[in-house]
């Protein structure tokens, strides 16, 4: 009886133990990395194929800062085109003011010759009646028996001077409508020139106008007649014609 008992355990602890081995094997089975069925094993690349992938997609990357640099060099590029642009524009307007006012101060300044060339132009209207009365008066006073050869000689060269300074009256108009501004080099000599020019027609009619007064001057009061007898009535300076 006893025998049968101990049989009968030491069955159960074999039976246990396997029971045991069984469970712990199983879940060993579970745990362990599966299998790669052939065909996967197949799909699956290569080192070389790994290599290739990666430096592919660094190529790609390498191009994508390329591609962001370079739209960020030509943004950079443009903004700089575009304030060149503004400097230019903001250059061109100055000098378009500054051309402006050169306009400006060379319409002023052939305003003011030409004023000039006006007022010495109604003087030598002035001169020319002057001559004219003169000429008239030395022909009452040779009619009355004066002497007035040397005044008439005179009155001739002054005359000519007249004829003179209208000429370069005439010359000094011309220089001023030559006178150029479109540059200031050209401004400036061609300013010079009329200048000059008018200020000679100015001393050519003062000339002329003094040599009006010598005229004048030499037909004196009491101015004998032929017969050596004094002229009656004589003016003061001898012509009537005031100085």
């Amino acid at each position: 009886m006893n025998m049968r008992i101990n049989f009968a355990k030491t069955v159960l602890v074999i039976s246990a133990s396997l029971l045991t081995f069984g469970g712990v094997a199983l879940a060993q089975q579970n745990t362990a990395t599966p299998r790669v069925a052939p065909s996967e094993t197949k799909n699956m690349p290569t080192a070389r194929e790994k290599a290739l992938m990666m430096e592919e997609k660094t190529r790609a990357e390498k191009m994508e800062r390329e591609k962001a640099n370079s739209s960020t060099t030509k943004k950079k590029d443009e903004m700089m085109r575009e304030r060149k642009e503004m400097a230019k524009e903001k250059m061109e307007d100055k000098k378009v003011m500054v051309l402006e006012k050169h306009e400006d101060k060379v319409i002023a300044a052939k305003n003011r010759l030409a004023g000039v060339v006006r007022k010495l132009e109604k003087m030598l209207m002035r001169l020319d009646e002057s001559a004219t009365k003169i000429d008239e008066r030395f022909v009452k006073f040779a009619a009355k028996g004066v002497d007035t050869s040397t005044s008439r000689s005179m009155l001739d060269a002054a005359r000519v001077k007249i004829v003179s300074a209208k000429e370069a009256v005439a010359k000094a108009k011309t220089a001023i409508t030559a006178f150029d501004g479109k540059t200031k080099e050209t401004a400036r000599t061609t300013f010079e020139t009329a200048k000059i020019a008018v200020k000679t027609a100015e001393i050519s009619i003062r000339d002329a106008h003094r040599a009006l007064i010598d005229a004048i001057s030499s037909l004196k009061p009491g101015q004998k007649r032929s017969g050596n007898e004094r002229t009656e009535n004589t003016p003061a300076n001898g012509t009537g014609v005031t100085q």
